[in-house]
């Protein structure tokens, strides 16, 4: 089962704010994460993003937002290596986040903190 985990870019601040119990309560679970999500929705200054159940190969956890970096073999025996912003999908394939969890994948930065990377 995938852990279901958030952060939220804060606006105002321009900081990334990665535990849920900065927001609420400490007694944190579910009580915690919907007062955070509450309180978030009628709030402009947090942008909230999901954990997308994947690590890159530093072990990292790889958030909705992040930009990865990673390796693509082709079949003529070529090495490509693309970057990316990891995006919630939907298409014929399903829904998801579409990282290749076979892929070498690094996170090299975020939208909000590295727009430059983009």
């Amino acid at each position: 089962m995938r852990e279901i985990k958030f952060r939220a870019w804060h606006n105002r601040f321009k900081e990334m704010k990665y535990n849920p119990s900065i927001w609420g309560s400490s007694r944190g679970g579910i009580d915690e994460l919907n007062t955070m999500l509450s309180n978030m929705q009628d709030d402009d200054k947090f942008i909230l993003m999901q954990y997308t159940g994947v690590k890159d190969d530093d072990e990292k956890d790889i958030y909705e937002g992040d930009i990865i970096e990673y390796t693509y073999n082709r079949d003529t025996m070529e090495t490509a290596t693309y970057t990316e912003v990891v995006e919630w999908e939907e298409n014929s394939n399903g829904v998801g986040f579409g990282i290749n969890v076979n892929q070498m994948k690094k996170i090299i930065g975020n939208i909000y903190e590295n727009p430059e990377l983009i």
